[in-house]
């Protein structure tokens, strides 16, 4: 059964939990994900984790919403923490999730107690933007897309991907959610992860840009694979993962 709503300041804020342990918050946070369609996954291979998957504002199983500031989807997450109780977390993130992840750790940096950040997108950049709005806006995406959209977003899928693409044309959006630029305040331990087959939607030269400027951060690029390490061997990536936030929290102590 999904998890109840929790109450976050003016949003009733829709998560999944998947697993006991130590917390772990996981975000996708695009609108190809849901916390929903995360859950078998993480419940899967993620074991040994408490695993908190929010879904951000206006998107998937939260009410959908006119407009939002750039800055709502990092405290709505700092604020889903607090909610649960939980003062201290280990963060995995990919694509989108990858930017909330790293601004949660530059704007509340005693909350994070490490990141994975696997496929990342540092920053805006032009050819994302536009392979973005040809795959998602209503009007130009593909049958088979849309039927995903409705899966993970239900019947108001296209306001959710209008709301979507509307963040990301935002120059608020572009500066706030720019992690090479904001990469050196970052003081959590971090893991970035990718494969080695580049694209422009994720570029390699993205996740080398933010591991130079992390100064505890380690890089994994994986040969002959795609930018998403995690769906293409979760097998090699959750081992990695536990071994990452097991080795960085003996360094702390």
């Amino acid at each position: 059964a999904p998890m109840p709503k929790l109450r976050v300041k003016d949003l009733d804020l829709n998560y999944e939990e998947a697993g006991s342990g130590e917390p772990l918050l996981f975000l996708a946070c695009t609108i190809d994900d849901s916390a929903a369609e995360e859950v078998d996954h993480l419940r899967k291979y993620a074991t040994g984790f408490r695993v908190i998957i929010p879904d951000l504002r206006g998107l998937a199983g939260n009410a959908r919403v006119p407009d939002a500031e750039p800055s709502d989807w990092v405290e709505d997450t700092v604020g889903l923490l607090d909610a649960l109780k939980v003062p201290l977390v280990s963060i995995v993130a990919e694509t989108l999730g990858s930017r909330v992840a790293a601004r949660i750790a530059v704007d509340h940096p005693g909350k994070v107690k490490a990141l994975v950040l696997n496929g990342l997108i540092a920053r805006s950049n032009p050819q994302g933007d536009a392979w973005r709005r040809q795959m998602f806006m209503p009007q130009s995406a593909t049958a088979e897309r849309i039927a995903l959209m409705r899966k993970h977003h239900g019947d108001t899928w296209a306001q959710a991907a209008e709301f979507y693409l509307q963040m990301h044309e935002k120059e608020a959006f572009r500066r706030y959610f720019d992690i090479p630029a904001i990469a050196g305040s970052i003081q959590a331990p971090t893991l970035i992860t990718r494969g080695d087959i580049d694209d422009a939607v994720h570029p390699i030269e993205h996740s080398t840009a933010v591991h130079a400027g992390i100064a505890k951060s380690w890089l994994a690029i994986y040969p002959k694979t795609t930018f998403n390490i995690m769906t293409a061997h979760p097998e090699e990536f959750w081992p990695l993962v536990r071994r990452f936030l097991a080795e960085s929290a003996q360094k702390k102590d």
